[in-house]
């Protein structure tokens, strides 16, 4: 587990498209039992100085989703602000 955390750190800190895809891979969002990895990624990706746009506008889309799924809310509607 050690091991998959300091990937995570790794990933986030790289900044690039390959980088968040690759770690996209072994990240699970929607699972609550991850939620450790899911924070160090985002945690290590928050301190770069040269975020990049896709990456950016593809996890505000997912935690959107994620939000309302959990929530209950109409996707259809919360998107359209995306």
């Amino acid at each position: 587990m050690f091991l998959r955390l300091q990937l995570c750190d790794l990933a986030g800190a790289t900044q690039t498209v390959a980088a968040h895809d690759a770690a996209r891979k072994f990240l699970h969002l929607d699972s609550e039992s991850d939620l450790d990895m899911n924070e160090r990624y985002f945690w290590a990706l928050s301190f770069g100085s040269h975020p990049q746009h896709e990456i950016i506008k593809g996890e505000a889309v997912t935690v959107v989703r994620t939000v309302i799924r959990a929530n209950g809310i109409g996707e259809r509607t919360c998107l359209s602000v995306l």
